[in-house]
């Protein structure tokens, strides 16, 4: 609701407080600061609009059912599940605690059926004939060429022939235009043929969620980068499938958003010229659209 632009919530309050009703605010519009006046006598039109939106309309035409409100033999399971799909999180937060601690369809990172990737020795060679996820953590780079096993080196240590290679391969990681920047900061220069953005693709797939985080993703923390790489993994396959049954928001990603990627990054990495002149000129233009 709009309400009256100029006038907040707490001069809204005192003028309530004091003649009572809307009705009575406009009645008394020389009983009130002139400056105040003045934005409710040119926000009129809002305010009544706005009083008209916050109604509560006590004679909507619906008919209680009491069988249907009926909680007893209620599947909490249920209640809780609807709640965190369309991420109510404040609402679970205020059930019955009997009803925040079912069980929730969550990923978390130590379930059983979650791969925990074992640690090998940094490869003399790395041959990449699929996908694989990239991660940068304290100055190593963690690389997992499949979702059984992974390996990391200090960034300082890689050799511009090991970039290369990845630029061969298609990668998977979290927000890939900040990876371009951090290793831009660390002097290395790679642009990846392919990728696949974990959380580009979580918009894609799911525009309306608030927290895209790889621990929201997940359903709990990943502290460890071994963890982090294999929550890549297992994100990716759930971001794949969904893909296969939207191909249309697949076919978006593909050509358009993760192609962009590096573009955007070398933009924001180099800069772009401006006229500062034309800039100027159209400031003055766009604030007095008379002046030429």
């Amino acid at each position: 609701m709009p309400g009256v632009p100029g006038v907040g919530e707490k001069t809204g309050i005192q003028l309530l407080q004091e003649f009572k009703t809307l009705d009575g605010i406009y009645e008394n519009l020389d009983n009130i600061k002139p400056t105040t006046a003045k934005k409710l006598e040119a926000g009129k039109e809002l305010a009544y609009m706005s009083k008209k939106v916050g109604e509560i309309w006590c004679d909507a035409p619906v008919e209680l059912d009491w069988d249907a409100a009926d909680i007893n033999g209620t599947d909490l399971n249920k209640v809780a599940a609807i709640l965190k799909k369309f991420e109510f999180t404040s609402l679970i937060k205020r059930l019955p605690k009997h009803m925040q601690q079912v069980d929730q369809p969550a990923l978390f990172i130590d379930e059983p059926d979650v791969v925990k990737l074992k640690e090998i020795a940094w490869p003399k060679t790395l041959e990449i004939n699929g996908p694989l996820v990239v991660h940068i953590q304290d100055g190593e780079l963690w690389v997992s060429l499949n979702n059984e096993t992974v390996t990391h080196k200090p960034i300082s240590e890689l050799d511009n022939s090991m970039w290369r290679a990845l630029e061969f391969g298609t990668v998977i990681s979290y927000d890939v235009k900040k990876l371009y920047h951090d290793l831009a900061a660390l002097d290395v220069k790679v642009h990846f043929g392919e990728i696949h953005d974990v959380r580009q693709a979580a918009f894609l797939v799911d525009p309306l969620r608030r927290d895209r985080s790889l621990a929201a993703l997940l359903g709990g923390e990943v502290p460890e980068p071994a963890d982090y790489v294999a929550g890549l993994w297992q994100v990716y396959k759930w971001q794949s499938d969904a893909f296969k049954h939207e191909p249309r928001i697949a076919d978006i990603a593909h050509r358009f958003d993760f192609p962009l990627t590096y573009m955007l990054f070398r933009m924001e990495h180099k800069g772009i010229k401006i006229d500062k002149d034309l800039l100027a000129k159209m400031s003055v233009e766009h604030a007095d659209p008379h002046k030429k």
